[in-house]
């Protein structure tokens, strides 16, 4: 039984990790400007930084 419970689990890893584009779409709705290819460019570096922390804090799980 247990195996039939850890293999029906899924992970949002958006909502586990959290991160910069985590809200995008509502983000880009709100803003006056709705273009999506300034809004990656602002972020990226600190999503990538997210990402790398996520990476090693998670590395070890499975």
């Amino acid at each position: 039984m247990m195996d039939i419970v850890r293999d029906s689990l899924i992970y949002d890893i958006g909502y586990v990790g959290g991160s910069t584009f985590a809200s995008a779409g509502r983000d880009l709705a709100k803003s006056s400007n709705h273009d999506f290819s300034s809004y990656y460019a602002a972020g990226e570096s600190q999503a990538i930084v997210q990402l790398a922390e996520f990476n090693r804090d998670y590395a070890g799980v499975e």
